[in-house]
């Protein structure tokens, strides 16, 4: 969902920092490693570059995506205009991540959260 998003963003030409929460049981080699604590949101933008159909109009706006994590890059939120947060989960319920996320966003913070599938809203 996050990725989508942010390849919206850079389709208009925006620079977006995609962040995502670093991967659990990551071994303590690898909890070293800023590639493999950044695998969630890399994964997510690799995704976004091969969905058909295609996230992006041009591949190469994907280059106006950096990728990070929750852990190491919450403070570059400061540094942003929009802050787009989409959270997973049925319930609508502040997550520890929406708080910490809104302490150090812009004056503008969106949350998102997955609508009801088409099926369930004609009932």
């Amino acid at each position: 969902m996050g990725s989508g998003i942010a390849a919206h963003f850079a389709n208009a030409g925006l620079e977006v920092l995609l962040l995502d929460i670093v991967p659990p049981n990551l071994s303590d080699a690898d909890k070293k490693d800023k590639k493999k604590r950044n695998g969630f949101s890399a994964g997510g933008l690799e995704k976004a570059l091969k969905s058909r159909p295609a996230a992006f109009f041009h591949k190469d706006s994907a280059r106006l995506i950096s990728v990070g994590n929750t852990e190491d890059d919450l403070d570059k939120l400061k540094d942003c205009d929009l802050v787009i947060e989409a959270i997973i989960g049925r319930r609508w319920t502040p997550s520890r991540r929406s708080s910490r996320s809104s302490r150090r966003s812009s004056p503008i913070t969106a949350s998102s959260r997955p609508t009801r599938r088409a099926s369930e809203s004609r009932r």
